[in-house]
């Protein structure tokens, strides 16, 4: 399998939706979160996370205007001065996995009847605590399964599970805009550095998980 093939595969389309789960491991008790991802080229994306079993989700979106975190049910929008995803991939994110493995030269790869197993650095403000991802590849579909984020230790702290991923979907520009995902003349914006969230989503739904 060409390394290069798959990260343009993930990398280059004109845009997707993917659906998966996310399990934090790094607390007392693993917390496990759905997430919705849409990306359209070159830079839009909404990010929607929503712990299980609790009635709060919140999205990171990025449009012409900048990235916003965002929490509908607050009714609140925060902005805030970042190059997301660009300068901190994230596991959730197909192409930011498909820039992960052509940045890295030291990549494993090993396989068995049905998947491809990757083992690639990771690229993010976390690296130094957790420096290792395993991707695992549908060798049929060439896209991705599962991503397990390792310590130092080779011990899963994040598991992505995939059970979605549709490449090709694109979204108007217009479906980013951040007044689609909050009440009309209801939120409130304010900056992300004086209410404490600055570059994370929040820490009770990313698990203290950087973003920015």
């Amino acid at each position: 399998m060409c390394l290069k093939d798959l990260s343009n595969k993930w990398s280059n389309t004109n845009g997707y939706e993917l659906d998966a789960t996310m399990e934090i491991k790094t607390g007392s008790e693993p917390r496990v979160y759905d997430v919705n991802v849409w990306y359209t080229k070159p830079d839009f994306y909404r990010v929607k996370v929503t712990q299980q079993g609790e009635d709060v989700t919140q999205m990171i979106v990025r449009n012409k205007e900048g990235v916003f975190v965002v929490t509908p049910s607050l009714r609140k929008t925060y902005k805030f001065q970042s190059e997301w995803p660009k300068q901190n991939s994230q596991p959730y994110l197909i192409g930011a996995l498909g820039e992960d493995l052509l940045a890295d030269q030291n990549v494993t790869m090993e396989e068995d009847e049905n998947d491809y197993i990757l083992q690639a650095a990771t690229r993010n403000n976390h690296k130094s605590v957790m420096p290792t991802q395993v991707i695992t590849v549908n060798k049929k579909t060439k896209l991705p399964k599962t991503v397990s984020v390792l310590n130092e230790a080779g011990e899963e702290q994040i598991l992505i599970t995939f059970s979605k991923v549709d490449l090709g979907i694109q979204h108007k520009e217009e479906e980013f805009a951040i007044d689609k995902f909050t009440e009309e003349n209801s939120n409130t914006t304010g900056s992300i550095e004086k209410r404490r969230i600055a570059s994370t989503l929040s820490c009770s739904t990313m698990g203290r998980y950087n973003i920015s």
